[in-house]
């Protein structure tokens, strides 16, 4: 009897604990997934048919796109922390830090979607009417944005500015980065249109997302910082030979391309010589060279950098000195009677308060070449050029049309506006032009 009346007991509390089980079952306190082996991640679909596979993306999505929710619920789990807010952005210069707003101050906000960076959407673009604005949209937690931040507003001494690009992703203390091309990459057999891994990383800008609650919540994201470009009146810049200014372009627009207005000519004194392009900033806080991107119509994103191109008719020059100081060949076939060559400028950005100041070296092996004779060399400065364009022979003083994420740019023109052009098979429209005689 006593072990029929333990089985009771022990089935009726089996009977309490199923009926308990039912009832939090049905009232949501407790949910059972079943997920058959191979089921996919499920892939929220918008009206406009883009894809999402994070719920909260497509939640930002949809009501950035339509101003409602979407119809699906969240999946099962653990909601945000925070609600999709606004972003609030303040805007500086740099070096000196001062604020920078006003007519053509804007930042492009892409998004990035499932792990792909889209460089032909943009999100939105807002103005900077003061230094510190907000997004008209809102954001998601855990929102992965790239900025592209630009003004075309002149500082003292400068013209223009060069454009900035940060990324971050929106989530309390995280960093804010700037942006660069290795933050993605191309996949392997990729064609136009092309879309990019995102990668992420960079460099650390110091500042942290800080997420404000209130009334208007919003994302924090700190200071983003422009550069400004020194004029073209204020780059002065010199071609020398030992220690001699043999041409000089002062003003902007005084070029020294004829004869008349070489400053002197040089003798080599040995068939191997140094000579150099300086350039300096007659303005304070005002940068040159700083690398830019910019997107094509399909997609591609490429890097800009300020140039230094020289032709010479001397074809017999020794090209293994111009190579080990970072000088690449020009492929030009209307160049027939000059050889042309170009390299890199680096990045000038000064200390507060200070001037910008440069020298590139040329080496000049004239082993090869005639004694005795008479060599012509030309020069072209010229910022916010392709690199690989100009191994080709194709550099150009306009700026490039804005596609995709970039709603504009901020140069407006390039410093110095000449080109490497040709005429008659010689090199065109230079900057500064000396005569080299060799020993």
């Amino acid at each position: 009897m006593t072990d029929d009346k333990n089985f009771k007991v022990k089935k009726k509390w089996i009977y309490v604990a199923a009926a308990a089980m039912i009832v939090l079952v049905l009232f949501g306190f407790i949910r059972f997934q079943i997920i058959p082996q191979g089921t996919q991640v499920k892939v929220y679909v918008a009206p406009d048919g883009t894809e999402f596979s994070d719920y909260y993306q497509y939640y930002n999505y949809y009501m950035q796109k339509w101003g409602q929710a979407p119809p699906e619920s969240p999946p099962i789990g653990t909601p945000p922390t925070r609600d999709a807010s606004k972003i609030q952005i303040t805007l500086q210069d740099k070096p000196a830090g001062a604020s920078v707003s006003g007519t053509t101050t804007e930042v492009d906000i892409m998004q990035i979607v499932n792990g792909v960076a889209d460089f032909l959407t943009r999100t939105e673009t807002v103005a900077f009417s003061s230094a510190t604005v907000q997004s008209a949209l809102y954001y998601g937690q855990n929102s992965i944005l790239v900025f592209h931040v630009l003004s075309d507003t002149d500082k003292s001494g400068g013209t223009d500015h060069y454009d900035a690009w940060y990324w971050t992703k929106l989530a309390d203390a995280a960093a804010v980065y700037e942006f660069s091309p290795s933050c993605v990459s191309l996949p392997a057999g990729a064609s136009a249109p092309y879309k990019y891994n995102w990668i992420g990383g960079g460099s650390p800008t110091g500042f942290t997302v800080q997420f404000t609650s209130g009334t208007t919540p919003y994302w924090d994201l700190g200071v983003m910082l422009l550069t400004p470009r020194v004029s073209a009146a204020n780059l002065d810049t010199y071609l020398k030979g030992r220690g001699v200014t043999l041409a000089s372009l002062t003003d902007g627009s005084t070029w020294v391309d004829t004869d008349g207005e070489i400053t002197a000519n040089h003798t080599m004194s040995t068939t191997s010589e140094d000579f150099y392009i300086e350039g300096y900033g007659m303005a304070i806080d005002v940068s040159y060279g700083v690398p830019q991107y910019s997107i094509t119509q399909n997609g591609e994103l490429l890097t800009r950098n300020a140039v230094l191109m020289m032709s010479t008719t001397m074809t017999s020059i020794g090209t293994s000195t111009l190579s080990d100081n970072q000088w690449f060949p020009i492929s030009l076939s209307t160049l027939t009677a000059e050889k042309a060559f170009y390299t890199v400028i680096p990045a000038q950005i000064p200390v507060r308060s200070q001037k910008i100041q440069f020298s590139v070296k040329i080496p000049v092996d004239a082993a090869s070449a005639a004694s005795a004779t008479k060599y012509i060399f030309k020069f072209w400065l010229i910022d916010n050029q392709v690199p690989a364009y100009v191994a080709q022979g194709s550099s150009s003083t306009g700026i490039p049309t804005a596609y995709g994420i970039v709603n504009e740019y901020g140069l407006d023109a390039t410093i110095f506006a000449r080109a490497l052009t040709v005429s008659s098979g010689a090199g065109a429209t230079e900057i500064l032009r000396v005569y080299v005689t060799t020993p």
